[in-house]
């Protein structure tokens, strides 16, 4: 078997397609939507925790915090946002096999994910800039890594997975509404789960 059949292969297992424009723009937008309601509510869970619940102030502060934290998760994906599409373009164009540092992009990225998962968090709940949130979930990370893989494993990795499969069953209206029930249901665990691993490993860092 040739070099650039199994690329096309292995570019087929991956799921590696080249999306339409639309597509991406719209995907953009409901990730952007999607994060600022997640940081609203993170921010309204920290608020009632505090004993001062109120919406719309959570709502602003959202919106003061919000650049700031997608530039936090901007900086964390960029190395794995390299090392996929240099992965996708040796692939589909130019038939090789990934570069090894395509790999070590990946891979590096991972970590940082991994090793800053509560940075954003830290931030959007605290008035700490974003050098700052940086360095404090930096040094509350040292010697702790496999409690944040550990975290980043069931929020991005476990908790998603269950939610795609849930989705996936929706065959009638009944349905439907249960399994939008039911993911409302995770996601907001995802988010309550989140504030409480982040106030017990902050406390005890």
């Amino acid at each position: 078997m040739s070099l650039s059949n199994s690329s096309d292969d292995l570019a087929q297992v991956l799921g590696i397609t080249t999306p339409a424009p639309n597509d991406i723009s719209l995907y953009f937008f409901h990730q952007i939507i999607d994060f600022i309601i997640a940081a609203w509510c993170l921010i309204s869970i920290h608020h009632i925790s505090q004993s001062n619940p109120s919406l719309n102030a959570s709502f602003s502060l959202a919106l003061q915090r919000f650049f700031g934290a997608l530039i936090i998760n901007i900086l964390l994906i960029t190395p794995i946002i390299i090392g996929l599409s240099e992965i996708f373009f040796s692939l589909t164009v130019k038939k090789s096999q990934p570069s090894m540092f395509s790999l070590l992009s990946v891979g590096f990225g991972f970590y940082l994910c991994i090793r800053f998962c509560l940075t954003s968090t830290h931030y959007l709940i605290t008035r700490e800039g974003l050098i700052q949130s940086f360095q404090t979930t930096w040094k509350a990370g040292i010697k702790r890594v496999i409690p944040l893989f550990s975290y980043s494993m069931i929020v991005y990795f476990l908790l998603p997975v269950v939610i795609r499969q849930f989705a996936a069953i929706a065959s009638n209206l009944i349905v439907e509404i249960a399994v939008a029930l039911l993911i409302a249901f995770l996601t907001v665990f995802s988010l309550v789960f989140t504030y409480r691993f982040y106030t017990i490993f902050m406390q005890k860092a």
